[in-house]
């Protein structure tokens, strides 16, 4: 009786006897030979022949993929040149039903927005003629005519970013997001400009930053003119904070102008006006007690103001921190008084302006925060 064969898997193995055996396999599955009369034709229910490879082709096949090296089969699916099908000459991704290369990445969330997405079949023509809309594969677009996306987003909300998945033609495309009055008395505006840079030819996620409230008055829509087929929109996403919810706080002081620690003290001129960082809580001496009271993603506060130790008739005036000017009081005084006021006012990076007015009076003044909106 003859003994049975040793069959022994590689997992049975010492690591020492494991590598001898894994190359000595992998030296035969190289090694041997193709054999034809090995191989034979079958045919399928329609008669059509099929080949069906040996078990020991099978199991060189297997040997080589152990090593990372590629089958026959697999080496025929790369280009001539040693190239990725699956990618260009950049490495960006190739979309296989179009040939055209596809997004190479959608970007990063950010933290406490939502969003508002659409792809090319949102868009129409804004054209007479029904063919003049291409909505296909490869993104929408209409040949000297602009294609346009109607926005349904609810009035009050905040818009902070705009997003355009794209392809621009011989020039840079830009992508307008317009504001229209309801009323149709007055011009519509471009609210934000996404501008898909020139070669484009990926669907690369192209992203502005703005920051502006859906009005109720106004509608809004995204357009694009389409100077070449290749001007192609292919999706775009718009990320917002919902409408403004105020957040009550424990009163806390902001500023102090009678106080040599804060920053710019001293009491304001008339006809001048000084930047005020409100975000901080400060003590009796001016100096910081509790930093960043204030979030970052804050879009006003309310306050009270509060001028004190005035030598004359005038005004003070609060606006956010960026504005050039205004008129628009927030709180009046004579002489040697001490007034009080409450308001709101909306921040540029939690800064607030303070203007004093024309008159003859000069004054001191103090900012307490009693909230925010957000």
């Amino acid at each position: 009786m003859s003994a049975k064969p040793c069959v022994l898997a590689a997992e049975e193995l010492r690591p020492h006897q494991r590598r001898t055996f894994l190359s000595n396999r992998v030296k035969l599955c190289v090694k041997q030979p193709f054999h034809p009369e090995e191989t034979t034709m079958t045919r399928n229910h329609e008669g059509t022949p099929e080949s069906a490879l040996s078990r020991r082709h099978l199991i060189s096949a297997a040997g080589l993929a152990a090593l990372g090296l590629a089958t026959s089969s697999e080496a025929a699916t790369a280009n001539a040149d040693g190239g990725d099908p699956n990618n260009d000459a950049a490495g960006n991704p190739i979309d296989l039903n179009t040939g055209q290369v596809s997004a190479r990445s959608v970007p990063a969330l950010t933290a406490g927005y939502s969003y508002f997405t659409g792809n090319q079949f949102a868009f129409h023509s804004n054209s007479n003629a029904p063919t003049d809309i291409r909505r296909i594969s490869s993104g929408a677009y209409s040949l000297f005519n602009y294609v346009v996306c109607p926005l349904h987003i609810p009035a009050g909300t905040r818009v902070r970013e705009v997003t355009i998945f794209g392809t621009a033609g011989a020039v840079p495309t830009p992508v307008y997001l317009r504001e229209y009055p309801l009323d149709d008395v007055g011009a519509s505006a471009a609210v934000v400009t996404v501008t898909l840079p020139v070669p484009s030819t990926a669907a690369a996620p192209v992203t502005a930053a703005c920051d502006f409230t859906i009005d109720a008055s106004r509608s809004y829509d995204l357009e694009v003119y389409s100077a070449d087929a290749n001007n192609k929109i292919f999706a775009f996403r718009i990320g917002m904070q919902p409408a403004a919810a105020f957040v009550p706080i424990t009163p806390y002081r902001a500023y102090d102008s009678r106080n040599a620690a804060v920053p710019n003290p001293g009491v304001i001129a008339p006809n001048t006006s000084r930047v005020v960082n409100i975000v901080n809580a400060i003590s009796e001496a001016g100096t910081i007690i509790t930093p960043n009271v204030i979030p970052s993603t804050a879009r006003a506060i309310t306050y009270n103001l509060t001028a004190t130790l005035t030598t004359g008739d005038n005004y003070l005036a609060v606006t956010p921190g960026l504005a050039p000017s205004t008129t628009v009081s927030a709180i009046n005084f004579a002489a040697n008084r001490t007034v009080a006021n409450a308001a709101t006012v909306s921040l540029d990076n939690g800064n607030i302006k303070v203007f004093c007015g024309g008159g003859t009076g000069s004054t001191h003044f103090i900012i307490d925060v009693t909230g925010y909106y957000i």
